[in-house]
C-alpha cells in the first residue's frame, strides 16, 4: 500500500469527505438490494401470470375443440 501525505489542516476535511463517501456507497448498496427485491417480486408476478394465461389458453381450446366435434 502506498503512503499518502496531505497537511494537517486538510486532514480532517478529507476524513469528512471519506466518511460521505462510504455512507453514499453504503446508501447505493442498499438501493440496489431493494432493486434486487422487487425485481424478484416482478418476475414472479409475471411467471404467474403467464402461468393463468396458459392455462386460460388451453381451456379456450379445449372448448373450442369440443365445439367442433358436435
Amino acid at each position: 500500500m502506498s503512503q499518502v501525505f496531505v497537511k494537517i489542516e486538510n486532514y480532517e476535511d478529507i476524513k469528512d469527505i471519506m466518511e460521505l463517501a462510504k455512507d453514499r456507497l453504503k446508501q447505493a448498496i442498499q438501493l440496489l438490494e431493494q432493486i434486487a427485491e422487487l425485481k424478484q417480486k416482478e418476475d414472479a408476478e409475471l411467471a404467474a401470470w403467464t402461468d393463468n394465461l396458459n392455462e386460460i389458453s388451453a381451456n379456450v381450446e379445449d372448448i373450442d375443440r369440443a365445439l367442433k366435434e358436435q
